[in-house]
């Protein structure tokens, strides 16, 4: 039977829920505005009950630094304008030892009876290390939340300079090489050089692409072209068939991976909307899968612009519910 996993809006989440027991929000500054949406929401229901930590990270390779910095001060000064939140903050090197990063987060962990962990603007780098270490920590209450941006940047690439396809810090899984055969992709914007690195490897793997619906546009002509890409490279199980997965829903797109691997160990390709990441995350850490990436090392300093807003007029920001109580609710 499938297992009930809470998410929505994070405004309806948030009031159908109690948060208790040492409350710890950990975010990521950006030069994305939306990068403390939730942050401030959470603020306004609980105005003295939550420490708010945030990480600030630094491209190794920065195309426009006095852009960056002044944007980044404008999230800054969003996140504490009115004085009333109060936000501790870290800096990270992108590519900095995965360890430092693992104990940054382990000792938060050790501090909260509650964790809700933003990955709005978070690089998969860390936020995959985030929900491996605040899991393992068995953490009694852990929220996930995202916010979807008003539109992303229209000219050039989103992120540039990726490096080499490699599994993510301590994402290896226990799959040999030699019996990879089922390559599980979520489509976004940008392939990041994988199609090339892929193009040995494909003829012996049967793909399955998690394609994001309805993606809009500007998106769905970019993952298209992304889409057309990998079609070309021959995998064993051609013609390939996207399945269309809702951009925002994480426990469709962690069950979709249960039916299509039987639960069993799989190579993992996460390109997509970030909540269809966490949902590879998270199946990675159930099957002990491997996560591979091209890691970019530099980010458009005009990522995205303003937050989105849903149907109903609401900001879109979204919350999911990985414990509750002490109970997984994808293990």
């Amino acid at each position: 039977m499938k297992k009930y996993r809470p998410w929505g809006q994070a405004n309806w989440v948030l009031d159908h829920s109690t948060l208790t027991d040492d409350i710890i929000f950990i975010g990521c500054l950006s030069t994305e505005i939306r990068c403390v949406e939730a942050a401030k929401l959470l603020n306004n229901k609980y105005p003295e009950d939550v420490n708010y930590e945030f990480l600030i990270i630094d491209d190794p390779i920065l195309h426009n630094p006095d852009i960056t910095n002044k944007k980044i001060d404008l999230s800054r000064e969003s996140l504490e304008s009115g004085g009333e939140l109060r936000c501790n903050y870290k800096k990270f090197d992108l590519i900095c030892a995965p360890f430092d990063i693992y104990d940054y987060f382990s000792d938060l962990s050790s501090k909260g009876g509650t964790i809700i962990l933003d990955i709005t603007c978070m690089p998969k780098r860390f936020f995959f290390i985030a929900v491996k270490v605040i899991i393992e920590a068995k953490i009694k209450n852990f929220m996930v939340t995202y916010s979807r941006p008003e539109k992303y940047c229209d000219n050039g690439e989103l992120a540039s300079n990726p490096d080499e396809l490699d599994a993510l810090p301590f994402f290896d899984g226990d799959l040999p090489k030699e019996k990879q055969e089922n390559l599980v992709l979520s489509i976004g914007h940008s392939e990041l050089g994988l199609i090339g690195a892929l193009e040995e490897t494909a003829p012996r793997l049967n793909l399955h692409v998690l394609f994001p619906f309805p993606p809009g546009p500007p998106s769905i002509e970019k993952n298209w072209r992304f889409m057309q890409g990998v079609k070309r490279l021959g995998f064993s199980n051609q013609p390939v068939d996207p399945i269309r997965v809702s951009a925002t829903n994480v426990s469709d797109a962690f069950d979709y991976m249960v039916s299509i691997t039987k639960s069993h160990p799989t190579l993992l390709a996460p390109y997509g909307p970030k909540p269809t990441s966490l949902a590879m995350c998270l199946f990675a850490l159930k099957s002990n899968s491997k996560v591979v990436y091209t890691q970019p090392r530099s980010y458009n300093p005009y990522y995205s612009e303003g937050i989105g807003i849903t149907e109903s007029g609401k900001l879109a920001i979204y919350a999911y519910w990985i414990n509750i109580d002490g109970e997984n609710l994808y293990f």
